[in-house]
């Protein structure tokens, strides 16, 4: 049987007296960023891009993904815990990030706004290919991510009654699980969204570089992470609900995504569009080379004229 065998979700407590504590979720996270970050890298080796890029674009992705994160968390929760407290209790619920309440979907959101913002900025890389780049550690980053649910005990399914299917990893037993729900067995959906994401990212990241266009490494994630996410979303107690209603938001949005994922895939299969060319990065250096000879020579003769004005 595996259990979360009273596992606590914090893995320090109290550093040093100072009242701060390290969670099982951050570290969780943090890894997963880590690993994403790595793959970029290897990506960018592979593509002729810059390999400081991923970081680059990690020191601002990261922050807005979270707070975006956690801002679609709190606008589709219904538990009321952050409306039903004074006005100190929820902004300290609001802010504690570290108990869970992360949102896959908020994250996203804050990532494709930091990229964009990156893109404006930087004109080296357009919005488009970066968000190819990002495609495979991304969900590489979401399989290893769900298990910080792991830890806090969340993001489960449907309770597992017959004792024949009580084994994981369709079910996984919990000791003290998120929300108002007793210990016993559950069906493991962080887990099957883990394996599902660490499916894509080897997929996604094989196919990156044998995409026929710039865009369609992206299309491909949404595509198949929003099947999925459609399929197992309806099996979860934990679901966000759009407000007055009794739809569950990821699972709304998972069928729109994966409606326009596999039309825009369908589409750009016969008419790839000029805009999303794919990017050739040897034919971008060379031009970049050619550039660099050219300002040199222009300022090799400059220095010539100046010389042939002084001996006159």
């Amino acid at each position: 049987m595996l259990s979360f065998l009273n596992i606590d979700p914090i893995l320090f407590k109290n550093i040093f007296g100072t009242g701060i504590s390290i969670y099982w979720y951050g570290v969780i996270i943090t890894l997963g960023v880590l690993a994403g970050i790595v793959l970029a890298t290897k990506d960018c080796k592979r593509k002729g891009y810059s390999t400081d890029l991923p970081l680059d674009l990690a020191l601002i992705a990261v922050i807005i993904a979270v707070i975006f994160a956690r801002l679609y968390y709190v606008v589709f929760d219904t538990t009321g815990i952050f409306t039903n407290g004074t006005f100190a209790q929820n902004l300290n619920n609001i802010i504690s990030i570290w108990d869970g309440g992360l949102a896959i979907y908020g994250a996203i959101i804050g990532a494709l706004l930091a990229l964009f913002i990156y893109s404006l900025f930087n004109k080296k890389y357009t919005f488009i290919q970066l968000l190819d780049l990002g495609a495979a550690p991304l969900a590489l980053g979401q399989a290893i991510g769900r298990w910080g649910n792991f830890f806090n005990q969340e993001a489960f399914g449907n309770a597992v009654k017959k004792v024949e299917l009580q084994w994981f990893p369709y079910a996984v037993h919990l000791d003290n699980p998120k929300g108002a729900f007793d210990a016993g067995w559950y069906q493991a959906t962080f887990f099957y969204e883990s394996m599902w994401c660490l499916a894509i990212a080897a997929f996604v990241f094989w196919f990156y570089k044998k995409q026929k266009y710039a865009g369609q490494a992206v299309i491909l994630y949404f595509t198949l992470y929003s099947f999925e996410r459609a399929i197992v979303e309806p099996m979860r107690l934990d679901s966000l609900l759009i407000p007055g209603t009794q739809l569950r938001v990821s699972f709304v949005l998972s069928v729109i995504l994966f409606i326009i994922g596999v039309g825009l895939l369908l589409y750009f299969a016969k008419r790839p569009p000029k805009a999303l060319i794919k990017f050739d990065p040897k034919a971008a250096l060379q031009t970049e080379k050619m550039d660099t000879t050219e300002a040199l020579d222009d300022d090799g003769s400059e220095d010539n004229d100046d010389e042939d004005d002084i001996k006159q």
